[in-house]
């Protein structure tokens, strides 16, 4: 590497951060701003007195799903993983190593899926752990959805 070729890889690897801490880092505001199931809610009624207090409706999933799984990869895993689950996101070029390639019919057919969730959990190498981030109900629906990738018609 030549010495003129530092201070792009030094911006290279900070956008690089960036875009990682912005896609995969905190709960999303969505995320942390609801009222967890069951908590009351308080609203002032048109004359100025409390209102009675109600259960908040917010639908928390309890169960896996596709349909929240794939919610979970595109704000959270297309940045490595790129749309298609093919390992070529916008950030993948940059990481050693190489984000999975979930269409690899192999490799996901040799892994169970606590084996998979065990590394979703925790992480590995570049990918970041996702227990303090994501449910356990958001992670099992991730892996329902990358799942989808490897399957055969």
């Amino acid at each position: 590497m030549t010495h003129s070729n530092r201070p792009r890889r030094t911006l290279l690897a900070g956008l690089l951060a960036t875009l990682l801490i912005a896609g995969c880092g905190s709960k999303t505001a969505q995320n942390s701003s609801q009222a967890p199931a069951g908590s009351q809610i308080t609203s002032t009624g048109s004359n100025g007195g409390a209102a009675p207090e109600s259960t908040a409706a917010i639908a928390t999933p309890t169960t896996p799903s596709l349909e929240l799984g794939e919610k979970v990869f595109k704000q959270r895993c297309v940045l490595c993983h790129g749309p298609g689950g093919h390992g070529d996101g916008a950030a993948a070029a940059a990481l050693k190593p190489h984000p999975r390639n979930f269409h690899d019919t192999e490799y996901m057919k040799s892994r169970t899926d606590d084996q998979l969730l065990v590394t979703i959990h925790n992480g590995k190498g570049p990918m970041p752990a996702w227990k303090t981030i994501l449910t356990e109900v958001e992670m099992r629906s991730a892996l329902l959805y990358i799942r989808q990738f490897a399957k055969t018609p």
